[in-house]
């Protein structure tokens, strides 16, 4: 290092020199000196450089925030870098500072680092996170961790904040991983609606047959979003046990939860949800009578007898309804159907 002008980070990297380094991260006269010193140390990945880097991380000096930006958000980087745990629970509570962007370095570095400890102090600070609006690189992390993370986060699911519940419902949903499903079939009896109504779309994306009966329970719930999530679900699970709840809701309710019943039957199929699809043309509510033919639709040639016979119905919608189903479905055997009914 020289003792007339700055330190030269490329030869000091050069060098390996990483106490050298590490004395430049406090060469206040130049940050872009610091800022160099601080990815050199990253790029050698030597853990004696772990410490000083928190320290700079940790230096949120209110007069210097917009000089010390570049410095701090190679900081993160570099502990990203060199992968140390020491320093997941500062990158964690760096996830805050959202005023000077340094919570997207902080959560690239987590990522990197990659250790499920992070699930931890990540979700201890969730509720501050939401109640700031900036919880996306949190759940960014989370996500990234995959099937790692799904032990850590399950007891989060019985927090008694409801932020962290409707958070780790929703991350073991897109992790997808079937250790989840029992604690989230439980979380369907939470005491607030939204984490009830996340818990229900996350055993739909993790789609094991196990939620079959609880998801069918929670079609009667007074939640109309609940419903709603749990009708879907079933679509995606795919079980044919679920088609006769789903029929009476679709007959039942004439909002989204109904349209929601009928895209499900749909995606299940069948004879049985085909009857069930028909027998639903016969309404007052325009909206749940397209969502109707989009299913049958969707079912396609499976459909096709039924609807012919449909044509016969002495019910004029349920013979509007199979017509444009059977036209929509524009299959050799649909355009046969309705040339029979027209002849």
């Amino acid at each position: 290092m020289s003792l007339f002008g700055p330190p030269n980070i490329a030869n000091l990297k050069k060098r390996g020199n990483v106490k050298g380094l590490i004395k430049a991260l406090d060469y206040t006269k130049d940050n872009s000196v610091r800022e160099a010193a601080a990815r050199a140390l990253g790029e050698i990945g030597d853990n004696r450089a772990v410490e000083p880097l928190i320290t700079v991380l940790n230096d949120r000096d209110w007069e210097k925030r917009e000089v010390n930006k570049p410095v701090r958000q190679a900081a993160a980087w570099a502990l990203g870098r060199i992968g140390d745990p020491q320093a997941i629970q500062p990158l964690a509570e760096a996830l805050l500072d959202y005023k000077m962007k340094i919570h997207h370095s902080a959560s690239e570095a987590l990522i990197e680092i990659g250790d499920p400890s992070a699930v931890k102090p990540i979700m201890d600070l969730m509720d501050t996170m939401v109640h700031l609006h900036v919880p996306d690189p949190g759940l960014k992390v989370l996500l990234s961790l995959g099937s790692s993370a799904v032990e850590p986060l399950i007891p989060f699911l019985n927090d008694e904040d409801s932020d962290r519940r409707f958070v780790a419902s929703d991350i073991l949903g897109k992790i997808g991983d079937p250790r989840a499903v029992v604690p989230l079939i439980k979380t369907l009896e939470d005491k607030v609606e939204h984490v009830r109504t996340n818990a229900a779309r996350s055993l739909g994306n993790i789609g094991d047959a196990r939620a079959v009966d609880p998801l069918i329970l929670v079609l009667q719930d007074k939640w109309r979003d609940l419903r709603f999530d749990a009708a879907r679900s079933l679509g995606k699970v795919g079980d044919p046990k679920a088609i006769d709840a789903l029929i009476d809701l679709l007959n039942q309710k004439s909002g989204k939860d109904a349209y929601e019943a009928a895209s499900s039957l749909g995606k299940i199929g069948g004879p049985r949800a085909i009857k069930g699809l028909i027998e639903a043309l016969d309404n007052k509510f325009p909206h749940k009578i397209t969502k109707v033919i989009d299913a049958l639709v969707l079912i396609g040639n499976p459909a096709v007898e039924a609807l012919a016979i449909a044509l016969k119905d002495d019910r004029d919608k349920i013979v509007q309804g199979a017509t444009e189903a059977l036209e929509k479905i524009g299959t050799a055997e649909a355009e046969e159907a309705l040339a029979q009914h027209i002849s």
